[in-house]
């Protein structure tokens, strides 16, 4: 499917010495993201109708490309100072023909989710509008396009809506139909792509997807550049997260991650750092310094979310780093658990000091053990009630039995929780391969 992307307007609300669509986002211009988005959805061909500053955009398209890996062409608005972004779209209508294409503004950036919504939402006819009905506080509702929905369909669009059911987020899925509004609308000097969409929802169909909680911004503004990465929050956090991860370590974790993003670390250094925490957690617990080996435990428990941020937000991921992640983290698992036992039997003869301690060794493998065969007959991660034995859950254990000099009760504590979820993963996962 094809993508075209509206990157022909000048920016009057922007006060930056570049092309809005070039200005750095936490550490990628804001084009660069968009683009990487489209890949990741599966869009194989981009247009990108350019205009204000369009030598700029070009220049990078042309310097980048090979980089990016993308499949694109530009097309050129010599009236964007003239009209708004429904002519920049008409521009593109001898490229379009008779297929459905991907819309997006050059200033929304959207998760590759969404637009992978869109691109599978089977239609014969009608356009196909992402919404948002819950938006985060990162965007500024007051500036926003809204829609008003009934019986699944958008019967109003526009800004000045008072009673509206969502917001637009700038990305459509649709066809040729619409080049003859846009052309209807400017016989009556209206060259505003809401304009335009009005004029088309009173014979046709246009359909909302509501993107349920995913990412998307439109970077219109220095404080939407500025409060940006407070959407990282929907970004960044992930189905897998456990409980603690998800309400308390990532309200740190995000923070920084936006903050680091702009000087571009390499996620694995960052995955090192961590492990280099847990470890000296390790160590001081050995000494017996246990109130700050607890603490350096959740500060890893914490960093341990950065490196995984930083290569989404960066698109540095891959399957090296997922492992190089895997062993650091079962590595400082064991080294805690080892540094707790060491002091212990030095102090106490007990053999089942010894015995909770290997046991509680073996039982950490298996939380990790257990979503990947989930991720394997679902290829999704188990569902949020299974998740209470995840590392984030463990780690914050730790800390807190640690910081009150409990350790044996730690090892009961793992060795119980570990054991009952894993009872009852194996008890959800038998009911799942009997329905399939």
């Amino acid at each position: 499917m094809i993508g075209v992307i509206l990157a022909a307007g000048r920016s009057s609300r922007l006060n930056k010495n570049c092309h809005k669509s070039l200005c750095d986002f936490y550490g990628l211009p804001v084009i660069e993201r968009i683009l990487r988005e489209f890949k990741k959805a599966g869009i194989d061909e981009i247009i990108v109708v350019t205009g204000y500053r369009g030598e700029e955009i070009e220049n990078w398209l042309e310097k980048n490309n090979r980089r990016l890996g993308i499949k694109y062409r530009t097309v050129k608005n010599n009236k964007w100072d003239i009209y708004d972004n429904a002519y920049s779209l008409l521009c593109v209508e001898g490229l379009i023909k008779d297929r459905f294409f991907i819309l997006s503004m050059g200033d929304h950036i959207v998760d590759s989710e969404i637009i992978k919504g869109l691109k599978n939402k089977r239609i014969k006819e009608g356009i196909v509008l992402a919404v948002d009905t819950s938006p985060y506080r990162h965007i500024d509702v007051n500036e926003s396009t809204k829609v008003v929905i009934k019986n699944n369909r958008i019967v109003d669009i526009g800004k000045d809506i008072e009673e509206w059911d969502g917001i637009d987020t700038g990305v459509f899925k649709m066809n040729s139909s619409i080049f003859s509004y846009i052309k209807d609308a400017l016989k009556r000097k209206r060259s505003r792509l809401s304009e335009v969409l009005k004029l088309y929802l009173k014979e046709n169909k246009l359909i909302p997807l509501k993107i349920n909680g995913k990412f998307w911004i439109d970077v219109d503004t220095e404080e939407d550049f500025k409060r940006g990465w407070l959407g990282f929050y929907r970004l960044l956090v992930k189905k897998s997260d456990g409980p603690v991860s998800r309400y308390i370590n990532r309200k740190i974790s995000v923070p920084i991650s936006s903050f680091l993003s702009r000087i571009k670390p390499s996620p694995n250094i960052l995955s090192f750092f961590s492990f280099l925490l847990t470890s000296s957690a390790a160590l001081l617990f050995a000494a017996r310094i246990n109130i700050l080996g607890a603490i350096l435990t959740q500060m890893g428990s914490i960093a341990d979310g950065i490196d995984g941020e930083i290569a989404r937000l960066l698109y540095k991921e891959s399957k090296w780093g997922e492992v190089f992640d895997n062993i650091l983290d079962r590595t400082g698992d064991f080294l805690i658990i080892g540094g707790i036992t060491f002091p212990l039997l030095l102090e106490v003869s007990n053999p089942m000091v010894l015995l909770l301690s290997l046991s509680t060794v073996f039982l950490i493998l298996l939380p990790s053990f257990l979503s990947l065969l989930y991720k394997k007959l679902k290829n999704s991660p188990p569902p949020s009630y299974l998740l209470i034995d995840t590392r984030d859950v463990r780690l914050f254990l730790i800390f807190l039995f640690m910081l009150f000099n409990r350790p044996i009760e730690l090892f009961i504590t793992l060795n119980l929780l570990i054991t009952t979820n894993t009872v009852r993963r194996l008890i959800y996962y038998r009911k799942l391969l009997k329905k399939t």
